[in-house]
């Protein structure tokens, strides 16, 4: 059986959005996790997000609050250390 296969694309979206329920909550309210700059809990997410994003998912919605607050860390971190680039990934279907 293969990972794909094994996997449910679907339920881990569901449960991505599960988990990130408490971030939208806290994010509608202020600009940044730590409050009005970025601080370590933001970074740390970002890092992780960030991985994700380069590789070509995003499970997040651009107008979410969870989606205006990773364009706005990603810009403040191209502010200071430049463009991030996202992999060319192809994806084949097995027929």
């Amino acid at each position: 059986m293969s990972l794909e296969a094994f996997a449910d694309p679907q339920d881990g979206e569901r449960l991505f959005r599960e988990g990130v329920a408490p971030l939208e909550m806290w994010l509608r309210d202020q600009p940044f996790l730590e409050g009005q700059a970025p601080g370590g809990c933001d970074y740390l997410l970002a890092g992780m997000l960030f991985w994700a994003w380069c590789l070509g998912v995003q499970p997040w919605a651009e107008d979410s609050a969870l989606g205006v607050w990773f364009t706005r860390i990603l810009q403040t971190y191209e502010t200071t250390h430049g463009l991030v680039k996202r992999a060319a990934i192809h994806l084949e279907e097995n027929p």
